[in-house]
């Protein structure tokens, strides 16, 4: 699974590592005391020095409207004298506030268990070994139809899923489409008589609301309610692949949390939960996906399987680090591996071998940067690109196609990224 080699957070000056919290195959990389985790892979991150003065950043349904009754008084003749009562003041019902229990029995039966089975390769004396381990991941059950929401780093590579029920049934799951920019999957089930969440609005969240998370952590304590407040809002935090616009939380999520739901105080669903940091030091520091963010691209990924008109370049690129730049005496940027020939990029003249080191005038330092510029933007939007190429610069103009994303990469490198 791929991942970054940095991890920074941009709170202060406070280098930690993500967690990302789905617990799946694979061993632990050594121990160190921040760490990252993707899947079950336990990766010792490389902690490089910031710059004097850098801030530091992270290296992956409707509101109910009320409605008050207008009465109009028509007045016939203006009063001679005031009026013996006061006038009563407008109200409003204050907002339903349910309790934990409350909340857990209204919505537990939307919450379910995933279980993967992936493959992955190890090299050793024997050559390059083909093996197959188990992840797992929280969800819940999206509509009638039986589409349940997920984060995609819980089924990306999956060779097949399962989805246990509230009622411990089991059943199988297709991948139905998923957006990795945004780390959400839909997958979907055959299924009677499914009970789907009520969806509310996380624009409506204030700092220091009450929010409550159903999962199953550790993969095997399926059912779990743990609670908690809003702890920040617009957190960005950087998956190594992606820069995902995420809320803060102290509420316990633990691997195997991953896809679950958060829920507000009426028990309407305003977030999905993908993160959480770990470090010795370090405690009561999770994340989720707003769920503003994402309904239109779950809308289109149930009706297309992709989220309509995202930007595509049609480019493998891999990031050239400080240390790649002094060896091979190339800028910083992201280094083209392997491109579509038919596609935006190489029909406007991008090469391979060329190094994107602006997009719209702004100097970009990696893939990640890229891929957050790019993130504004929509099919048919003309985009600016600075390369470097044979040590001289030009600057390219490509009009941008819609991404489609597949299954398979165009290039085998874990840390190549297809735009």
């Amino acid at each position: 699974m791929r991942t970054d080699s940095k991890g920074k957070l941009k709170i202060a000056a406070l280098i930690v590592a993500l967690c990302i919290v789905c617990s799946a195959a694979g061993g632990a990389a050594g121990a160190a005391t921040a760490y990252r985790i993707w899947g079950s892979k336990m990766l010792e991150l490389q902690k490089d020095e910031p710059d004097e003065g850098e801030i530091l950043t992270m290296p992956p349904t409707l509101a109910d409207e009320t409605t008050a009754e207008e009465t109009t008084a028509i007045l016939t003749e203006p009063p001679t004298e005031a009026p013996t009562q006061p006038v009563a003041e407008a109200t409003t019902s204050p907002p339903i506030s349910l309790s934990a229990k409350e909340i857990f029995n209204k919505t537990v039966s939307s919450v379910v268990a995933i279980k993967t089975v992936v493959e992955y390769k190890t090299s050793g004396l024997l050559g390059t070994v083909t093996r197959e381990g188990t992840g797992s991941g929280s969800g819940f059950i999206f509509n009638k139809n039986g589409h349940i929401i997920t984060n995609y780093h819980v089924v990306e590579g999956a060779k097949s899923i399962k989805v246990t029920l509230y009622d411990n049934k089991e059943l199988d799951a297709k991948l139905v489409g998923f957006d990795e920019e945004n780390d959400i999957a839909v997958i979907k089930v055959n299924s009677a008589d499914l009970q789907p969440v009520n969806v509310g609005s996380s624009s409506e969240l204030s700092v220091g609301d009450r929010l409550y998370i159903i999962g199953n952590p550790l993969g095997e304590l399926s059912q779990t309610l743990s609670q908690g407040v809003v702890s920040g809002l617009n957190r960005k935090i950087d998956t190594g692949s992606y820069i995902i616009n995420m809320f803060q939380t102290d509420a316990a999520i633990n691997a195997g949390n991953s896809g679950g739901p958060v829920f507000d105080e009426n028990g309407a669903v305003v977030g999905v939960v993908a993160a959480k940091y770990a470090s010795e030091s370090i405690e009561s520091l999770g994340f989720f996906i707003p769920i503003d963010d994402i309904k239109t691209k779950l809308n289109d990924i149930i009706r297309y399987g992709y989220v309509k008109n995202k930007p595509y370049l049609g480019l493998s690129v891999q990031t050239v680090t400080n240390l790649l730049s002094l060896q091979y005496k190339i800028p910083m940027g992201a280094y083209i591996v392997d491109l579509d020939v038919n596609g935006p990029a190489a029909k406007a003249g991008i090469q391979n071998k060329d190094v994107i080191t602006a997009v719209n005038g702004k100097t970009i330092k990696n893939v990640a940067e890229l891929k957050t510029e790019l993130q504004g933007l929509k099919t048919g939007d003309q985009v600016s690109l600075t390369v470097s190429r044979s040590g001289g610069g030009t600057t390219v103009t490509v009009t941008l196609g819609e991404l489609v994303p597949t299954k398979k990469p165009r290039t085998s490198y874990s840390d190549v990224y297809d735009v």
